[in-house]
């Protein structure tokens, strides 16, 4: 039966099962390992201690090394310094379709009394819906069930337990990767054409903001009303800022400073890289509502303020980023809606191409999008100024920086 391997206890990775004691494999390093374990299930606690600091970057790396190992101990039988190439290959085939056996809608690992819940599984049953551009606005489809990752997850498991890998061989645990990916040619151009088709426009997510802003106005209850603020406050929130979702979920009020009518919010980023983000008026101005909404005092901010930024009804936790996500894509759906009743009454085939389209972007937004969206408009209205925009983004190279270049 598949169990749970890992989990995270007191902030650290451990193992909650027991793994089953394989003998080493043809891949393991008989050169001296800088690791504390000679053995290949410890040296995995190893590699994921690296990112306790980043609790949502641990829990991430987690999920997937975790399935990782199951899938090892329940389909090949072997351990880690015994995967060959062809393994490898073979799991990323199996995470897009695993068996019924390996998934069950959203069960938690642990019960309330303690004990491994029976019901968890590694893979997630989702729901998946005919997209709404495609279809009537009054057709409620029936979703399908899929049990694979998508497009985006499968991506980024390949990537962490190529990470993984490549740190066992870096340690001396293992002699070699199998994981590792061939290099590829064009890796520029190819990431210009990904990140086009990833970013939303200005006058979209004005339109969202706007259709938020309308249903907030017209709310039936006090709840829904700051359901659609809050959503408002999230969206101007990471498009005025280009925050990244985990660093948005990171901090709180007291990272603002005011200096006369400005505004600034503190960041410590990506790679622990500090920056200082000034914040626009229209930011500013909904930061100041929103705040009034959950309870606060005083819409500024205060000295040492508590407040996360993305906060729970207990201001000083911050709701998971799954909750954002969720949030966000009901925003996005709502506008996404919107779109598709005008479209209903276009005057013409082609503004009703026009407006089937953009209800296209919006039901495949999400809060990545924002970040592209911000950069993409800092990029253009400072002037073109890379050295400014990498530094409110927070990158690390400047190659990353000038995909928001467009030619206007």
């Amino acid at each position: 039966m598949i169990k749970p391997l890992l989990a995270i206890q007191d902030g650290k990775p451990v193992f909650v099962t027991r793994p089953p004691e394989f003998e080493p494999g043809f891949n393991r390093s008989d050169s001296m390992s800088m690791l504390d374990s000679d053995s290949d299930w410890p040296v995995v606690i190893e590699y994921l201690q690296q990112f306790v600091p980043k609790q949502n970057t641990l829990a991430n790396y987690l999920k997937e090394v975790e399935r990782f190992a199951l899938w090892l101990i329940h389909e090949k039988q072997k351990p880690i310094s015994a995967v060959n190439r062809a393994d490898w290959l073979s799991y990323l085939d199996f995470i897009k379709a695993p068996p019924a056996a390996w998934c069950s809608h959203r069960e938690r690992k642990f019960l309330k009394d303690g004990s491994l819940n029976s019901a968890w599984r590694p893979f997630e049953i989702r729901t998946v819906h005919e997209p709404l551009a495609t279809k009537s606005v009054h057709i409620n489809d029936e979703p399908q069930l899929v049990t694979g990752l998508s497009e985006s997850s499968h991506a980024l498991a390949k990537r962490i337990i190529e990470s993984m890998f490549a740190f066992l061989v870096v340690a001396g645990h293992l002699n070699a990767s199998p994981a590792m990916s061939p290099r590829t040619r064009n890796r520029s151009s190819n990431t210009k054409k990904s990140f086009s088709e990833r970013t939303i426009s200005d006058c979209l997510v004005d339109y969202t903001i706007d259709t938020l802003f309308h249903a907030q106005k017209h709310a039936k209850s006090q709840r829904e009303a700051f359901g659609h603020l809050r959503a408002r406050y999230i969206i101007q929130l990471l498009v005025g800022t280009g925050l990244r979702l985990s660093e948005a979920a990171g901090h709180t009020y007291a990272e603002i400073s005011i200096r006369g009518e400005r505004w600034y919010l503190d960041i410590v980023g990506k790679g622990d890289k500090p920056r200082s983000i000034e914040l626009f008026q229209d930011v500013i101005a909904v930061m100041k509502e929103f705040r009034l909404a959950v309870g606060c005092t005083s819409p500024t901010p205060l000295f040492n303020d508590p407040m996360k930024l993305i906060p729970r009804k207990d201001v000083r936790l911050a709701i998971t980023g799954q909750r954002v996500i969720q949030i966000l894509r009901k925003a996005f759906d709502l506008a996404c809606m919107a779109k598709l009743a005008e479209a209903e009454h276009a005057a013409s085939p082609e503004d009703k191409g026009n407006l089937l389209r953009d209800a296209s972007y919006l039901e495949k937004a999400s809060a990545h999008w924002l970040r592209h969206a911000h950069a993409s408009y800092f990029l253009k209205h400072s002037g073109q100024n890379l050295k400014a925009t990498m530094s409110r983004l927070g990158h690390a190279d400047v190659g990353t920086t000038m995909i928001y270049i467009h030619d206007d």
